[in-house]
């Protein structure tokens, strides 16, 4: 997605808060009050005593003191509020009022610096309570009649809304006024009795349950609490409960004494009756809004619907003499109308809410053997019929065994001694198909025992350090024969050797270098082995900051260093970054704007005529705490879900590399092991990794512009750029060494930005021309340029994933996702096929070095999980005819296209606001999980995952912190665990993992808050103060989301 903030808050419960008006006494809770009258239709309900959230009373908040110091020059101090009532009082829109004896008072001159943390200030949150709350102030000029001059009616608002002072507790509101020279007198704060408080409401409430009179009789005894949800979730109470006598009625209730807020009413799935002849339901008003003093009319109603389903009762039998690998089959109901699915196990079995008709049960596949030459027919029964509310038992059902007619020899060449050949066999014979068990095949002549005139394909799972081999379609005949020759892959040199980067002498080198320690006394001359520093920005923020580098050649020397002073714009942290010219003639070069004279460091070049520059990022230790100067280290991660296994990646985009701007904003951003302690600890094992396709392209024009604004980069060149890769590298050991998987993100959206400094547009999203400067011209890429990028990154990464493959258990795991949502926009489309075609290019490359790695690929347009398998593109930047995901991303393409599916997954991205983008707190409401599914399309996501035996990874998702998007994310994680690989019904294919989005090395748009939580302080290098910064909020999911990490909910969870 774009890089604006996401944010996800996983919400275990909401406290009960009793918030009411000073007037109305004690509101210390207890039930609400009832009264029925004559006519037992007729119900009153007053919730007055019912802890509700009320405006602030302006009589129960005070001023209740004041220090600040005056002068005409500055204004600044605090004042502190107290609830002077015996109730709750809610902060939000209290009005302080500002007053000067001796000029007028100027609204923009006034900063609330903020709402201090006070133990008497309450801040709900899920599942437990804060004690601080961004706050801000709204200044109005008013005429103050007493002293002729004007006031400031200062408006106070809160970020959570339910901020609240205990009765007697206080607060202090820190502020800052600027008089501009002008003398103000004596200042004084006060509030005065002119805030009005809410007038309660009435909602009138017409309920039919007359639905209900032939269901609620005995034996059935019905029990069904109606209840009013409201106040942003923080309103929960019964107004009935429906039992056998209210079951035939039409109930009028008058419910008293709300607070203005938006409502619905609701009964829970779980409390209604249940009847084989018929469905019970409830339906009402999705929200209404209840305003100030007002009466508002509602209805709802029990509905009936009669059942129109049955259940099939059945069990499949194997011949006892057929040995399979499976011991689950997929089964299929179907008629013309309807069908149904389902994953049996050769027990006992049943489909269950089958509406009424007449089916055919069968088995999509028979089984078979190619080495012992034993098969089993698919099954395929008919006449079954099914009538409403009952149960057809239809009994055993048998294979019917089928004996081989053909041998055919498989010739295997190039396999070393004691190595082996896997492969996996598909066919179709007139229209069948059978399951083979997987068969190993040895070096020489193989007997294979299969069907006449089948036509069959050999998938071939080639050993490490052999080329692929494509899948080998083959018609059988008697006697026949099939050749598969395998050659070995010849080591390709690695691009990092051990010692460091190696750079040509006559090539320039740009570094952002890491900021090492204060006041470190920065030499300029240093002994072999020692480490090199620049003193830089010297008075600006910076001062007395020490940036390193560590040299590995043979001899040092004072070189040709220089710091030079970026663009305008482009660099927001210091304003400087560090150019390093590794150009053998040795030369001083002065530092500009600086007092401090010349600053210059190099290193020689070495016997071979290569500067060698090690990248090693420094190694974070706590500074404070039982550990304290100890490196920050992962603790043990779970190593298994306990509710679907299955759902074995899960964990976090964590953004830096990928950021537009510089190279060096993404090296200075770039993801620590510290950032993923906190996740590492409610059981999160995977980093999803964006990174940035130009950064990768090194260019030959000399000097660092080129990787700030040049539009000379072609991403045909696929020369790696060294730093940036040296700093990938020491980010992807750290977190495999760490135990945790690394997916590497692709994350460009199929495109080639040539330039892309300006932070306000993201990579890949912008077709604007080149002017003005900082603009990004991007294309979509080529599939030639696609492969060759990730081939040069497999070759570069190669030493590193091929001990980190899926081959390598017990191991983290490196995983590459190929592309970023590719979508199509004004003049540049891509359709479906066109999206798999570049994908499909890249994944060979890798494939091809004989790597064991997963490879994720992305469908057409933003990735959806909602309808992904019948998804097509519906915007203007569409091409006629395009196919959906769900046809072109299948297992038997793939194959077709020669990539070994067995290592490969697809990504799906999900949000859930309204249109889906992760930029809106609003989430879309759902009455129940089956109304979930429905609407987002869900239901043919689980078929065609195990459909084309293919895994899937939830590699981005997220919803705002309320109550609906909390319902939603309920749904979202349910939904996976029922469709996670090995659920029933997904034992081919289904959910293997998911990540949410995002966590960052910045905070609310600032470099230098760093976005982790964790419980001790550690040292951050590059903070944006005098000592580390540990933020409130994680940034995930565009916008702070407190308390993610203490949330109980979030635990569960991902444990």
């Amino acid at each position: 997605m774009t890089h604006k903030y996401k944010k996800i808050c996983l919400l275990l419960g909401i406290s009960s808060l009793s918030l009411t008006a000073c007037q109305s006494g004690s509101s210390a809770g207890g039930a609400s009050g009832s009264s029925t009258s004559s006519d037992a239709q007729q119900v009153v309900k007053s919730f007055a005593d019912v802890a509700q959230y009320s405006t602030p009373s302006a009589s129960c908040i005070i001023v209740a003191g004041q220090q600040f110091s005056a002068s005409s020059d500055n204004i600044g101090g605090f004042v502190t509020l107290k609830n002077g009532c015996e109730a709750n009082q809610t902060l939000d829109q209290t009005k302080v009022y500002m007053s000067s004896s001796k000029s007028d008072l100027n609204p923009s001159l006034f900063n609330l610096w903020d709402l201090e943390q006070s133990s008497t200030l309450i801040v709900p949150m899920p599942g437990w309570e804060e004690h601080w709350v961004s706050a801000s102030m709204a200044a109005a000029q008013i005429a103050n009649a007493s002293s002729g001059y004007k006031d400031l009616e200062l408006t106070l608002s809160t970020a959570n809304k339910a901020a609240y002072l205990l009765p007697g507790g206080t607060t202090r509101l820190n502020f800052g006024y600027s008089p501009n020279g002008v003398n103000p007198g004596t200042v004084t704060f006060s509030t005065t009795s002119t805030a009005t408080p809410e007038t309660p409401g009435t909602i009138v409430l017409t309920l039919n349950t007359k639905p209900l009179s032939t269901i609620c009789v005995a034996p059935t005894s019905c029990s069904i609490p109606v209840h009013l949800l409201g106040q942003n979730g923080n309103f929960d109470q019964v107004i009935d409960v429906i039992d056998n006598s209210k079951a035939n009625n039409t109930i009028k209730y008058t419910i008293k004494d709300m607070k203005s807020s938006d409502y619905r009413f609701a009964v829970n799935s779980k409390d209604l009756p249940q009847n084989e002849s018929y469905t019970v339901g409830f339906t009402a008003s999705a929200l209404f809004n209840l305003t100030s003093g007002a009466t508002i009319n509602e209805s709802a109603a029990f509905t009936k619907v009669k059942v129109s389903t049955g259940n099939v009762t059945y069990q499949i039998i194997k011949p006892s003499t057929f040995i399979s690998q499976y011991t689950t089959t997929q089964v299929d109901l179907k008629n013309s109308i309807t069908s149904y699915s389902s994953t049996h196990n050769y027990t006992s079995d049943q489909f269950t809410k089958v509406e009424k008709g007449t089916y055919t049960l069968s088995t999509p596949y028979g089984l078979a053997d190619a080495k012992l030459g034993t098969y089993a027919n698919p099954i395929k029964k008919g006449s079954i019929k099914v009538t409403a509310a009952n149960t057809t038992d239809i009994g055993s059902v048998s294979y019917v065994a089928k004996a081989s007619n053909a041998n055919v020899k498989v010739n295997v060449s190039g396999l070393a001694n004691g190595e082996t050949l896997g492969v996996k066999l598909t066919d179709n014979l007139a229209g069948v198909s059978y399951l083979y068990n997987d068969i190993t095949l040895n070096e020489g002549v193989n007997t294979l025992k299969l069907l006449q005139n089948d036509n069959i394909v050999l998938n071939v799972n080639t050993p490490t350090g052999y080329k692929a081999v494509a899948p080998i379609s083959y018609s059988v005949v008697k006697n026949g024969e099939i050749s598969i020759n395998l050659e070995k892959i010849e080591s390709e040199p690695v691009i990092i050797p051990p010692g460091g980067v190696a750079f040509n002498n006559n090539s320039s080198f740009y570094l952002h270098l890491q900021n090492n320690a204060p006041n470190a006394g920065c030499p300029t001359t240093v002994k072999p082995g020692e480490h090199t520093y620049a003193m830089i920005n010297k008075g600006s923020g910076w001062a007395n900051s020490c940036y390193y580098l560590v040299c590995s050649s043979k001899d040092y020397q004072d070189g040709p260093g220089c710091l030079e002073k970026t663009p305008e714009g482009t660099m927001n942290q210091g304003g400087y970054i560090a150019w390093i010219n590794l150009n053998p003639e040795t030369h001083a070069c002065a530092l500009p704007g600086y007092d401090s004279g010349t600053n210059t460091f190099a290193c020689s070049m070495d016997a071979s005529g290569n500067f060698k520059v090690d990248f090693k990022s420094k190694v974070q230790t706590y500074s404070a705490g039982q550990n304290v100067n100890k490196p920050v280290t992962l603790p043990t991660i779970p190593t298994s879900y306990k509710t679907a296994p299955g759902l074995q990646y899960r964990g976090i985009n964590i953004s830096g590399y990928e950021y537009n701007g510089t190279i060096g904003d993404a090296m200075f951003q770039r993801p620590d092991l510290p950032e993923f302690k906190s996740f590492a600890e409610k059981g999160m094992n995977t980093l999803r990794l964006p990174i940035r396709w130009e950064y990768l392209i090194a260019d030959n024009k000399p000097g660092y512009n080129n990787l700030i604004s040049s539009t000379t980069l072609d991403p045909a060149k696929s020369h790696i750029n060294e730093m940036y890769l040296a700093g990938l590298r020491d980010t992807i050991s750290k977190y495999l060494n760490a135990n945790v998987n690394v997916i590497i993100d692709m994350h460009t959206y199929l495109r080639y930005c040539k330039a892309g400094n300006n932070e306000d547009l993201s990579i890949g999203q912008t077709n604007e021309p080149t002017e003005p400067v900082g603009k990004t011209t991007c294309n979509i890429v080529t599939a030639k340029e696609f492969a060759d990028t990730w081939k040069t990154l497999a070759i570069a990464l190669q030493d590193i994933a091929s001990q980190h493959g899926t081959d390598k258990s017990g191991k983290a795991q490196l995983m590459f996702s190929l592309a970023n949502e590719p979508f199509s926009q004004k003049d540049q489309y891509l359709t479906t096929q066109e999206v798999f075609d570049i994908e499909v290019a890249g994944a060979k490359e890798i494939q091809v070095l004989g790597l064991k790695n997963r490879i994720i690929f992305s469908g057409n347009f933003w990735d959806p999980l909602h309808g992904w398998p019948t998804f097509v593109p519906t915007d203007d930047a569409v091409k006629p005819n395009d196919q959906a995901n769900g046809v072109v991303f299948t297992k038997a393409n793939l194959e077709k296209a020669g990539i070994n599916v067995k290592d490969i997954a697809i990504e799906v991205h999900q949000y859930f606001d309204s249109n889906y983008s992760g930029k809106y707190e609003q989430c879309n409401v759902y009455s129940n999980y089956e109304n979930f599914v429905q609407a987002l399309d869900l239901s043919t996501m689980g078929k065609w995952m195990n459909d084309n035996e293919m895994q899937v990874m939830l590699s981005e998702f997220g919803a705002a912190d309320n109550p609906t998007c909390q319902t939603d994310l309920e749904y979202m994680f349910r939904y996976l665990e029922e469709h996670a690989l090995g659920q029933p019904g997904q034992e081919k294919g289904g959910f293997t993992g998911w990540q949410l989005w995002r966590a960052n090395r910045h905070n609310n748009g600032g470099y230098g808050a760093f976005s982790y939580l964790d419980k001790e302080d550690y040292t951050v290098y590059g903070g944006n103060g005098s000592k580390p910064a540990i933020p409130d909020g994680t940034g995930i999911l565009r916008g702070p989301a407190n308390g993610l990490m203490d949330s109980l909910y979030f635990h569960h969870l991902t444990h």
